[in-house]
C-alpha cells in the first residue's frame, strides 16, 4: 500500500499543501514535485496478495489511520506517519472471510468499516476496537462492493448475484434492489443517497 501523507520531511505543518514552485507552471516544477513527492509518500508492506481496497478512518482513530483489505483474506490498520518508535502496522485481522476480500468502505458517523468478499457475504467491524459487529448474509454470489450512504446511515452492497441490498448498521437487511444484470461500480450520491 503506498499512500501520500502529511510532510514530515522537508515541509512542515504550516505548509499543508504543495511547495510553491510545485505548481504547475512554476520555475523547478519538475525537481520540486519530485522531492514533494519523495517526501509525502509512505509505502506500507505486508500483504502477501492483491490489495483490493483501502479507505482512511476519521475521529475518533488517530489522524492518518488507513485501512486496507487484501485478497490474503486481511484486514490491516496502518499508521501513515508512524514515529521512529512505532511500526506503520497496527493491527491485523486474519482470515477475515473466506473467500477474497473485494473492498472496504468506512463509516464516520458510526466509525465502522464494512468489508465485501467472494464468500457471498459483507461484515461490518468496529473500526476502533477492531472486532466484529455484524455479518450481512443474504446475497447468492460474490459482494463486489460496499459502500456507506450517509443520508439514510445504512450500508450498501452489491453482488454478482444482480443485486443491491440495504443493510442496518447492525446487520439487518433493509431492502433488496434486483438490477437484472452484473454490477461493476457502485456510488452512493452524498446529497440525496441515491444509489
Amino acid at each position: 500500500v503506498a499512500a501520500a501523507a502529511a510532510m514530515r520531511q522537508k515541509y512542515t505543518a504550516d505548509q499543508p499543501t504543495a511547495p510553491p514552485d510545485a505548481l504547475p507552471g512554476a520555475q523547478g516544477e519538475s525537481r520540486a514535485a519530485a522531492e514533494y513527492l519523495e517526501a509525502t509518500c509512505v509505502v506500507l508492506e505486508g500483504h502477501e496478495e492483491r490489495i483490493s481496497g483501502v479507505c482512511v478512518l476519521g475521529l475518533p482513530a488517530a489522524p492518518g489511520t488507513l485501512v486496507s483489505v487484501s485478497w490474503d483474506l486481511t484486514i490491516r490498520w496502518w499508521r501513515l506517519l508512524p514515529s521512529e518508535k512505532e511500526d506503520a502496522l497496527i493491527h491485523t485481522i486474519e482470515n477475515a472471510h473466506d473467500d477474497y476480500i473485494h473492498g472496504v468502505a468506512y463509516s464516520p458517523l458510526t466509525h465502522q468499516i464494512a468489508t465485501c468478499s467472494a464468500d457471498q457475504g459483507a461484515k461490518v467491524w468496529d473500526a476502533q476496537r477492531r472486532t466484529l459487529v455484524a455479518t450481512l448474509s443474504g446475497h447468492q454470489a460474490d459482494v463486489t462492493h460496499v459502500a456507506w450512504s450517509g443520508v439514510h446511515s445504512v450500508w450498501v452492497t452489491s453482488s454478482d448475484d444482480q443485486s443491491i441490498k440495504l443493510w442496518s448498521t447492525l446487520g439487518r437487511q433493509l431492502r433488496h434492489i434486483d438490477t437484472r444484470d452484473a454490477i461493476s461500480a457502485l456510488a452512493i450520491d452524498r446529497n440525496y443517497g441515491y444509489v
